[in-house]
């Protein structure tokens, strides 16, 4: 995906799940800048707030990229 290469680290800060998620977009009360923008990057944030079992999660990302365009930006 082309924005990958632009993939940020998140800001895992909240101290709980629910709010690192709502961080994802982010300047607010702007909102501007969105974060998540498809599903690679859900899995991503997921990836690295050690939200779901490993195994788990490879198996989402081997699904995705299968997927084809069901994967694709969802915002634009």
């Amino acid at each position: 995906m082309s924005h990958a290469a632009k993939a940020v680290e998140f800001e895992l800060s909240g101290g709980v799940l629910c709010l690192d998620f709502a961080n994802t977009l982010g300047d607010r009360p702007r909102c501007e800048s969105e974060h998540l923008k498809c599903y690679a990057d859900l899995l991503r944030f997921v990836r690295q707030a050690g939200a779901l079992p490993l195994p788990d999660l490879d198996r989402l990302e081997r699904l995705a990229s299968t997927s084809g365009s069901r994967v694709e930006p969802i915002f634009r």
